[in-house]
């Protein structure tokens, strides 16, 4: 068994990895900034462009809608919001290494979006705050899941809508063959040329892509918490999951 750092109690377990607390979750990140974009299209063999468009463009936003990135990243997701409707971004995350990247994607004159370090766990906003919120590749990383949900929902305004785009289990057997044989055979090749080895976080990514839930568990976890029409888009033959729930 492997571990990132030691320091707090409530690991965090996913694979072959506990990561003893939101900071070690952090320094992760903070390392692996640098490389972040660049492993998200190769995780996706360059796919990962169409789905954030294509999910972008389900969730049809209006103009001026105020909307919450929610684990914001590098920002990709928020961004291609944008770029379908002319949206208000607040985009959150852990790490700011990673949130100074979209920034600089965004440009200098990006007024329209703003950019918060906090932990999505405890979102520093009031109730009904947002016209919508977005996630994407963020879920697997999150010490409680369903808080995180929780907290998106409690800041949406009545009739908001979450999307939270995911590499998810795949739910039959052809598909887990495809999905195994994907990130054994490719993905982690691909990987392991690119990234140094002796970074542990890559490994974290790979194993919390597999070890995460399936789609039918999502569209459960955003029920518990109180999302209705709950319904999930599929791409990558069913790999990759955008589920979208209502306030």
């Amino acid at each position: 068994m492997s571990k990132i750092r030691t320091s707090e109690k409530e690991p965090h377990y996913r694979g072959s990895f506990f990561i003893e607390s939101k900071n070690d979750m952090a320094d992760m990140f903070r390392l692996l900034s640098p490389r972040y974009d660049l492993l998200n299209h190769l995780f996706s063999l360059g796919s990962d462009f169409s789905w954030r468009r294509k999910s972008a463009k389900a969730l049809n936003f209006k103009s001026g809608d105020k909307v919450l990135d929610f684990g914001a990243g590098t920002g990709d997701f928020g961004l291609a919001v944008r770029k379908q409707t002319e949206v208000e971004i607040t985009a959150l995350d852990l790490v700011p290494e990673m949130l100074e990247k979209m920034k600089q994607k965004a440009g200098n004159d990006a007024d329209w979006l703003s950019l918060i370090v906090a932990d999505g766990e405890d979102i520093p906003f009031s109730d009904d705050t947002f016209d919508g919120s977005v996630a994407g590749f963020v879920g697997r990383n999150l010490f409680d899941l369903r808080q995180g949900l929780s907290e998106i929902r409690r800041v949406l305004k009545p009739g908001g809508r979450l999307g939270f785009l995911e590499f998810c289990r795949p739910e039959n057997s052809s598909m887990k063959v495809f999905s195994w044989l994907y990130f054994r055979l490719i993905v982690k090749p691909l990987g392991n040329l690119l990234v140094p080895k002796k970074l542990p976080a890559y490994r974290y990514l790979i194993d919390s892509i597999e070890a995460f839930h399936s789609a039918a568990q999502m569209r459960q976890l955003f029920q518990d918490v109180g999302f209705r029409d709950v319904h999930t888009v599929r791409f990558n033959l069913g790999t990759v999951a955008l589920t979208v729930g209502t306030k």
